[in-house]
């Protein structure tokens, strides 16, 4: 069996690649936010337990679907950095036709946009603001995620405010955002660019030969280390200034690893401090939504068992 083949039984992997593309790891912080904004919406009350409105559920599934899309855009686009870095495989390998990945990722990106009126035109607003930004993420011309600077602000804005706004306006009164405060994502967003930070610096050399020169590789991996522990230092200032105290406390517990990871400059490390920062706040989500944390170990068990079936490959660890 060469090294792409898939293992028995075939049908079963034939259909995980595709739910793959969708990259449910990195999705993650995606829900983390958004499941708070939800919160926010519903005025900060008692944790749901093992219950989430089906408003909620709907906006999250629909957010899911258009961010598979940006993601899925992503990896063709970066095809070929991806193959010498020898990761996500499913497009660079050509395991997926590129073609056929070019059709879902356009209908990841239209029809979500669309379901996205059915929760009000604020809700719909924040879809074709994140959908325009996911296309100017990964598009040339403008290709923010090959750009310094412009590839941190985008996934923070992206991934820290937009997200927790779609959760907002699919709970608030009237799906309005009129009692939003603004002030509140700001910290979300700096937690977000810090742990962004921190998972482009295992990629520098791939990037660098492909001539993607974002914030990790123009700041060098020492450079992009100090970046993310001051993003994150940031947040945690911010969270306390305006009193967002999920953040801070998620803020707090992952400054230690990123601080670690500056210093001793190793990829496992730097890897190992982005997911620590991820489960922290998984956990502090975990405790306003009970079902969360055994949902989470679902995605995660299975697409480790994934990847080690499929291409003997250990990961997310």
């Amino acid at each position: 069996m060469s090294e792409f083949d898939r293992p028995h039984p075939r049908w079963l992997f034939a259909m995980l690649d595709y739910v793959m593309l969708s990259r449910p790891m990195i999705l993650i912080p995606v829900w983390l936010f958004l499941l708070l904004g939800g919160w926010f919406g519903m005025g900060q009350t008692a944790p749901f337990l093992w219950c989430i409105p089906l408003r909620l559920l709907g906006a999250l599934v629909n957010f899911t679907l258009l961010l598979s899309g940006v993601y899925l855009q992503n990896q063709i686009v970066d095809r070929e950095s991806d193959k010498l870095n020898r990761k996500l495989f499913l497009i660079s390998e050509g395991i997926i036709p590129l073609g056929t990945s070019k059709w879902i990722c356009a209908l990841l990106y239209i029809v979500p946009v669309g379901l996205s009126l059915l929760w009000g035109l604020p809700h719909f607003l924040i879809f074709v603001c994140s959908a325009l930004l996911g296309l100017a993420y990964n598009t040339p011309p403008l290709q923010f995620k090959a750009r310094p600077v412009l590839d941190v602000l985008s996934n923070g804005v992206g991934n820290g405010v937009l997200n927790m706004l779609a959760g907002y306006t699919a709970l608030a009164p009237a799906g309005t955002l009129a009692e939003f405060e603004p002030q509140v994502t700001i910290p979300y967003a700096l937690a977000v660019g810090a742990v962004f930070t921190g998972t482009a610096i295992p990629d520098i050399e791939g990037d660098r030969r492909v001539g993607a020169h974002g914030t990790a590789v123009w700041l060098g991996e020492t450079g992009a280390a100090w970046l993310a522990v001051a993003l994150m230092a940031a947040a945690g200032v911010r969270a306390y200034m305006v009193g967002a105290n999920i953040v801070l406390i998620g803020a707090l517990a992952s400054l230690p690893g990123f601080i670690l990871a500056a210093i001793i400059r190793r990829r496992m490390v730097h890897i190992l401090a982005y997911q620590w920062s991820t489960l922290a706040f998984a956990l502090i989500t975990g405790y306003l939504y009970a079902w969360f944390v055994p949902f989470l170990l679902v995605v995660i068990l299975s697409t480790r068992w994934y990847y080690r079936r499929r291409f003997s490959l250990n990961y997310p660890f």
